[in-house]
């Protein structure tokens, strides 16, 4: 019989090596010589198509650094925990789809910085698993989210011109995306299973049965 405490410990190691990840990128950019507009994407510039890959591994600050690894541990966990299969497509779609999208369609002329792109992505794929997953366990885990991440609507408004607004918008649209994408997945692994005497030609109308009886 698995330990729950032991399985939820493994099911955060992937969200620790993503923090990790983006800790050490931070670290690093120094000694390497890296800046965030060395590593940050500007849309439509391809001199900058590499922040695609890089963006998200680049912060202005240590409070800017803090409160995405916070974020993206949390909302990575509940990932794992919850969608384990998927979890892996969903976090690399969400940090590259992001990225294209904000190529694409994101304002010009200043470089966009950080992983909120990519955990707007996570947390909009966790709201439309609630959504469409038809599951309490998913739907749980929607509230959850809305609980932890309501404030995150704001970074949808330009109140900020240090704050990548329509990196949010396109990270918000990558998730939704994706748990529209994934849904006949993920209500197949959470459907109650069909008890082992179950036949689905006992559940057939037999038009002779009424004089059977």
């Amino acid at each position: 019989m698995t330990n729950p405490w032991t399985d939820s410990l493994r099911k955060l190691l992937w969200p620790l090596i993503y923090c990790l990840a983006v800790l050490l990128s931070y670290w690093l950019a120094p000694a390497l010589h890296l800046r965030p507009d060395n590593m940050g994407l500007m849309p439509r510039n391809w001199l900058h198509l590499s922040g695609i890959a890089t963006s998200a591994f680049a912060h202005g600050n240590a409070e800017h650094l803090l409160s995405n690894v916070l974020s993206l541990l949390f909302s990575s966990w509940l990932l794992h925990t919850f969608y384990s299969r998927l979890a892996f497509p969903v976090i690399l779609v969400s940090w590259l789809g992001s990225g294209i999208l904000m190529f694409l369609f994101a304002r010009t002329g200043v470089f966009h910085i950080g992983a909120s792109a990519a955990i707007y992505s996570v947390v909009f794929f966790l709201l439309t698993g609630g959504l469409l997953g038809g599951h309490t366990s998913l739907r749980t885990v929607a509230i959850i989210t809305i609980l932890h991440y309501g404030s995150l609507v704001w970074g949808f408004l330009p109140l900020d011109n240090g704050v990548s607004w329509d990196g949010h918008l396109s990270g918000a649209a990558i998730g939704i995306l994706l748990g529209i994408f994934f849904r006949k997945q993920y209500r197949k692994a959470y459907a109650t299973p069909k008890p082992d005497w179950y036949r689905e030609e006992d559940n057939e109308e037999d038009e002779y049965r009424k004089f059977n009886s």
